[in-house]
Formats: C-alpha cells, sequence, structure tokens
C-alpha cells in the first residue's frame, strides 16, 4: 500500500521534470545526467505504467463492490425495517385484539359476579326477613300471651264483706256461723267482674261458707270480728263463746286453724267484748273457708262481721317463655365470584415486535490480480548501479517526446 501511495506524486513530478524549461539542455550527451533519465523512461515505461494502469482497474473494481455493498446494505435496511415495521404492526394488531378480548372478558366477569352478588343479598335480605319476621310475630305473641297472664293477675281482685247483727244460737248451741247479708261484694277474675248469681256460687251468706272461685287462688286475708256476752245473766257466770277458722280443701280435707276468738272479762251489766281475728291463709280454687263456735255453753253474741280479701292472687305455674335471642345462623358459603367459562381471557403470550438481532451481510472486497510491478530497488533507495561510460552516453534519446505517458 505504501507503494501504491507513492505512484501518483512521482508520476506527477516525472512528468513536471519533462515539461520544464531546459530539459532538453539535460538531454544533451555530454550531460552526465542523460543516462540516468533513460534509465528513468524504461522503469516507467516496462513498470510504473502497468503499476497505474493495474491500480487504476482495481480502483474502479474497488468503487463498483463498494456501490454494490452500499446498495446491498440500503436495501437490506430498507427491507428490514419494512419487516421490523410490518411485524410491529402486526404484534400492536395482536395486543389491541387481546386488550378488547380481555376487557370484554373482565367486563362480562364483573356482571356475572355482579349479579351473583345481588343474588346473594336478595336471598340473605329475603332470610333476614322471614327470619324478623317470624321472630317479630314470636315475640309479640308471647309477649302478648305474658302480658295477658300480667292482666289477669294484676286484674283478679275479691274482696267480700258479710255480717250478722244478732246470735240466734240458744244457749250451749255451737256450730257454723252465718250471715244475713253481704255489704261489700267486689269480685273480679281476669278482668271479668262477677254478678250477683255468680257471686252466690263464691260467698252463701245462708250458710257461711266463702268458696274459692277459678282463677281465684292467692294468698288471702281473713277478717272476722263479733262482740261477745261473756257472761250468763242468770247467774252472772262466765259463758263466753268461742269462734274458730275452719277449711275444707277441695281434695275434701277438712282443717280447723288453730286460733281462737273469745273472751273472758267484764262484769255484771257490762260483760260485753268487742273482739277480732286476721289471719292470712294460702287457698286454691274450690277451697272452703268459714267460722265455727265450739263452746257448747255460751252467751249470745253481736255483730258478726266476715272479710275476706285476696291479697296476691296465685301465679301461673309457668309463666309464658319469651323467645330466646336471634342468632346469625352459619349459613352455607354461596359462590359469588364466577370464572369466566364460555369465554376465558386472552393473553398476549409476548410484546416483542421480533428477533431485531441479524447477520452482517457479507463484504467481499476485490483482490488485485497481480501484485505491483515495482519493487523496491535501488532507483527506490537512490543507489546507483553503475557508472555511466562515454560510449553509453553517445546513444541520447533521439526523441524527447517519446517519453510521454
Amino acid at each position: 500500500m505504501e507503494t501504491k501511495r507513492l505512484i501518483f506524486p512521482l508520476l506527477a513530478a516525472i512528468a513536471g521534470c519533462f515539461a520544464a524549461p531546459g530539459v532538453k539542455d539535460q538531454l544533451n550527451p555530454n550531460n552526465m545526467d542523460h543516462m540516468a533519465l533513460v534509465e528513468l523512461r524504461k522503469f516507467v515505461l516496462g513498470n510504473l505504467t502497468k503499476d497505474v494502469n493495474e491500480t487504476r482497474i482495481f480502483t474502479e473494481k474497488s468503487a463498483k463492490a463498494s456501490e454494490e455493498l452500499a446498495s446491498a446494505i440500503i436495501k437490506y435496511a430498507s427491507e428490514f425495517n419494512s419487516e421490523s415495521a410490518a411485524r410491529l404492526s402486526q404484534t400492536l394488531k395482536n395486543l389491541t385484539t387481546s386488550i378488547d378480548a380481555n376487557l370484554e372478558a373482565i367486563v362480562d366477569n364483573a356482571k356475572k359476579n355482579h349479579k351473583a352478588l345481588e343474588k346473594q343479598r336478595d336471598k340473605k335480605e329475603s332470610d333476614i326477613n322471614t327470619r324478623v319476621t317470624v321472630g317479630f310475630e314470636t315475640l309479640l305473641d308471647k309477649v302478648e300471651k305474658r302480658l295477658s297472664e300480667h292482666e289477669k293477675l294484676l286484674s283478679t281482685n275479691i274482696a267480700i264483706c258479710a255480717e250478722r247483727r244478732d246470735s240466734e244460737s240458744a244457749l250451749g248451741a255451737k256450730g257454723k256461723i252465718t250471715y244475713d247479708d253481704m255489704f261489700l261484694t267486689s269480685v273480679t277474675i281476669g278482668g271479668k267482674a262477677m254478678n250477683r248469681t255468680e257471686l252466690k256460687e263464691v260467698f252463701k251468706p245462708s250458710q257461711g261458707d266463702f268458696i274459692v272461685p277459678e282463677g281465684g287462688a292467692g294468698l288471702y286475708e281473713i277478717s272476722f270480728t263479733a262482740i261477745i256476752d261473756t257472761r250468763l245473766d242468770s247467774d252472772d257466770s262466765l259463758a263466753p263463746a268461742n269462734f274458730l277458722f275452719a277449711t275444707n280443701r277441695a281434695e275434701g280435707e277438712t282443717k280447723m286453724i288453730r286460733t281462737s276468738l273469745t273472751a273472758s272479762t267484764g262484769r255484771k251489766g257490762g260483760d260485753k267484748a268487742s273482739v277480732s281475728r286476721t289471719i292470712l291463709l294460702d287457698l286454691k280454687a274450690n277451697d272452703k273457708v268459714y267460722v265455727l263456735q265450739t263452746s257448747d255453753v255460751a252467751e249470745k253474741s253481736y255483730r258478726f262481721t266476715l272479710c275476706v280479701h285476696l291479697v296476691q292472687p296465685e301465679a301461673p305455674p309457668t309463666w309464658e317463655s319469651l323467645p330466646e335471642l336471634l342468632v346469625q345462623e352459619e349459613d352455607p358459603e354461596i359462590e359469588s365470584y364466577i370464572e369466566p367459562k364460555e369465554k376465558p381471557l386472552l393473553v398476549v403470550e409476548s410484546l416483542l415486535v421480533g428477533d431485531l438481532s441479524t447477520e452482517d451481510p457479507e463484504l467481499v472486497m476485490p483482490e488485485p490480480e497481480t501484485d505491483l510491478r515495482s519493487p523496491r530497488t535501488n532507483f527506490f533507495n537512490k543507489i546507483p548501479t553503475r557508472v555511466f561510460t562515454q560510449s553509453y552516453l553517445l546513444d541520447p534519446i533521439s526523441n524527447p517526446n517519446d517519453l510521454d505517458l
């Protein structure tokens, strides 16, 4: 390559030498440079001209090869860009299609899930409404029954008083105390007041019996008062009457209440004593209560008064139970999320445009057919090879114009 770089300057220098003024003078046979120029001419015509021609041919081939390579590169780049753009366009289209399909599937799935949630909510709401309604109705029914029991209990009232002004018993008479009439009759069972006909089944003055009506069981206060004549008018001896409370149970048992009512005081002309006794009895329905005079010899007694008062009605054996608190029941799980089955989601496997790596285009540069004919001679090194003789100098160049290249 260094030899090639020297060719053109050398040719320019030689041409300048032959074209310059005074060259013909230098061709004089007596000039020692004449033979040097002859040798230079031979070198130029024999070697250098051929090398220049080969260099020109090689340069033309190199230029043509470079042009073909540039065209191939441009074509390759154009085709590659077109192919890459096509792949990118197709990939974007696929991506758009996938996104649209995915969005459509997501929307459809969301609709299905929303409908499932609405259905679940409606079912839950219906179940809750049903349970609340049933629970409220049960609560209302039981509360009404409980209130009804309380109302019956609170609206049950028995208060009866009867009296007898004088005793008709003869001396030594004894037995059940009877009465002339009732002066207080207030009997209400469960809010229902009894009429006079029904009252006769509760208290019969002529028989002296108080009978506990149905629904009237409870704690009773029994009060009895009397005026006892304690002494006989004939001999002023003590002969007081003695009164006892007695009950006949509905089961048939008769019980004497061991609390007597009597008096043993007074003097002749002032022997009348006012006495009273009050007891509490727990009575059941159809129990009888009455007062007995148990003394065999007794003076007359006066102003008998018997009062029966229901202090505390008997509560029902078992109160109506109130409903239990509503407890959240364990419902079976309801699938509220639905996976899309008919139209699965589309997934873009890869968003790569393609493999952008390519092989480099093959580059083949022309090689010169032959090596340069100009070797590294002594001429290039400026070393003389021989001494020109006079005889050799006598062969001048006939025509300097033959040196034209």
